[in-house]
């Protein structure tokens, strides 16, 4: 696994990447929308927690691509299940959308990352 940092972080800044898939700061940001707003601050202080996200996201990303790679995306089913599962991210009319969070500050040393 590398990761790569520039002096300017942003959106598409690639914080780890595998021959099949990259994770970016918009992809982690984005993932943690999923975590109510009041425990967000909670999960970002926490290293451990930060790292499982980030495993977690590079797992899903390289199953993805395998699916992609073999074609599984054109299969009728597995494309219904895909769009119901898309559809699950609206909020509720009752719910006010989630709000977007901001990624903590990242730095890479070789290949591992480091939170700042």
């Amino acid at each position: 696994m590398a990761c790569f940092v520039a002096p300017a972080f942003g959106a598409e800044q690639i914080l780890l990447e595998t021959k099949q898939a990259k994770v970016t700061i918009s992809d982690f940001e984005a993932s943690l929308v999923r975590i109510p707003e009041e425990n967000r601050a909670e999960v970002l202080a926490s290293k451990a927690r930060i790292r499982k996200i980030l495993e977690n996201l590079i797992i899903s990303k390289t199953f993805a691509a395998k699916a992609h790679k073999e074609g599984l995306d054109k299969d009728p089913a597995l494309r219904k299940q895909m769009d119901l599962a898309a559809e699950m991210f609206w909020p509720r009319p009752d719910q006010p959308p989630a709000q977007g969070a901001q990624a903590p500050r990242f730095q890479c040393t070789g290949a591992r990352i480091v939170l700042g």
